[in-house]
Order: structure tokens, then C-alpha cells, then sequence
């Protein structure tokens, strides 16, 4: 088992869930806001191929996962800030590779977690943090869809046509770009500095993502049920790309403390 491929993995391909139509259902936001508030899904990324990836030697799952785990920063932040989250991956991941599932199978399962996790920790995150991981998740949709439109549908939605292998198309710039924001930002949000969510806060995301919602639905028309229904982006995977990045163009071009709050609310369990 190669655990650095398996640790890589995790974190580089980390899912940035989108919750609009959960939030909509639970009445926090009107239909256009909980439009607005989709955020892209980063499909999970295959790192087999990077040269620079070494095999593990190790004789055990328990000492080839500690190994890659060591040899990460970002896992060692998370391991002193949240034992009790890394205990319950790592023993899962274990077991799981004790039980014969395929590498994929527990790099999704660790996936899924890391999700999670960074769910939580955004929440706490400055706006500056915030806004740099997102514009890098842009940086990534940009160059997916210079390949072509079905490729960066996707990426976006792999659970719709399946997804694509984006290490053998994006570059290895933005892979370790997104790996520095990714530390950068939970760093932030375990610091002395952690930021604190607001009902004033909430209110002010909800107010701004409604009209960004408004323009969309008049300029993309039905395409915009995509959010609630990816299958529907099947036949309309550029105009899909494109709202995407529109959506998040303009949230990024607001002042830091209206883009701040806007990201942090499509963030929320």
C-alpha cells in the first residue's frame, strides 16, 4: 500500500461539498441564495503518477500509514490539534487496508472525512484564508476546462458521467499551490486568531449571495437547476463550467468582509 499516494490523495482532493439545497430545505436561505451558495465539487485526485511520490516500504499498514503521515505537515498540524479526528482516520484507514480494500476505496473513505474536517474548519478561518482557497479551487476548474468542457464537468460533477485523472492535466503549480492554501487556512483556523461566525455575519452572506442568484437565473436560465440536480448538466457541460466560475468570480470580487462570509455559509453542516 502506498500511504504518501493514499495521504496526498486525501488532502489534494479534498471535496468541497456543496449543502444549498439542505440549507434551502432547512429555511436558512431563499431558492436564489441557496443557488448562489453551490459550492464546486473537487474531484478526488489521483496522484499515482507524480514522479515525485515514493513507494512506502513499510511492513505494516500501521507503520506505512505513520510514515506518510510524518512525512506531512499538514497531517502533523492536524494530529496535534485534533487527536481524537486523526485516531479515528488513521484506525479506519488501517483497518480498512487489513480488510484487502483497494487503495481508491480508502483514499475516498479518507476523502469524505477530510471533507468534513474542513467543513468545520473554515468556520474558523480568516477571510483572507478563505478567499485564497477558493480562487486556488477556481485556479483548478480554469485550467481542467482549457483541456475541454466534458473534462471540466467532470471534474466538477464525477458523479454524474464519472470523473477524470486531474493530476495528467492540471499542473503541478497549482497541485502545490493548493496544498500551501490548504495548510495556510488550517493553521489560521487552529491559531490564537481563530475567526468567529455571527448571526450578523450570517445575515449579511445570506443578503449578498441572493442577487449574485438573481443575475445567474436570468443570464443561465434553467441551466441553474444543475445545483440541485447535476444530471441536468448533462448536454450543457459548458455552460455549467462557465456559471460555475462566474458564480465564484463575482463572490471573489467583493470586499473580503462580504466574500469572507459568503464562502463561509456554503461551508456549514
Amino acid at each position: 500500500m502506498n500511504w504518501h499516494h493514499v495521504w496526498l490523495s486525501a488532502v489534494v482532493g479534498v471535496a468541497l461539498a456543496g449543502v444549498a439545497s439542505t440549507l434551502y430545505k432547512k429555511g436558512k436561505v431563499n431558492k436564489l441564495a441557496a443557488i448562489a451558495i453551490f459550492v464546486v465539487g473537487i474531484a478526488l485526485w489521483n496522484v499515482a503518477d507524480i514522479a515525485w511520490l515514493k513507494g512506502s516500504k513499510a511492513t505494516s499498514p500501521e507503520q506505512g500509514f505513520d510514515e506518510a503521515f510524518n512525512s506531512m505537515p499538514l497531517y502533523k498540524l492536524i494530529k496535534e490539534n485534533d487527536p481524537a479526528f486523526y485516531a479515528r482516520m488513521r484506525n479506519q484507514a488501517v483497518e480498512m487496508a487489513k480488510q484487502g480494500k483497494t487503495q481508491q476505496d480508502i483514499i475516498d473513505t479518507m476523502q469524505a472525512q477530510m471533507a468534513e474536517l474542513e467543513m468545520q474548519r473554515i468556520q474558523f478561518a480568516p477571510d483572507s484564508d478563505v478567499m485564497a482557497y477558493m480562487r486556488v479551487n477556481m485556479e483548478q476548474t480554469r485550467e481542467m476546462q482549457q483541456h475541454s468542457d466534458d473534462a471540466c464537468f467532470r471534474f466538477l460533477m464525477p458523479q454524474v458521467k464519472g470523473g477524470v485523472n486531474p493530476v495528467q492535466m492540471l499542473s503541478k503549480e497549482v497541485i502545490a499551490k493548493r496544498m500551501d492554501v490548504e495548510m495556510k487556512l488550517l493553521s489560521a483556523s487552529y491559531g490564537p486568531n481563530q475567526h468567529k461566525v455571527t448571526s450578523e455575519e450570517q445575515k449579511l452572506a445570506e443578503e449578498t449571495l441572493a442577487p449574485i442568484g438573481q443575475a445567474l437565473a436570468a443570464k443561465y436560465g434553467d441551466t441553474i437547476d444543475v445545483f440541485t440536480d447535476p444530471q441536468k448538466g448533462v448536454g450543457q457541460e459548458k455552460q455549467v463550467c462557465n456559471m460555475v466560475q462566474e458564480l465564484w468570480r463575482d463572490v471573489l470580487a467583493l470586499p473580503p468582509e462580504k466574500a469572507g462570509p459568503a464562502i463561509r455559509i456554503s461551508m456549514q453542516q
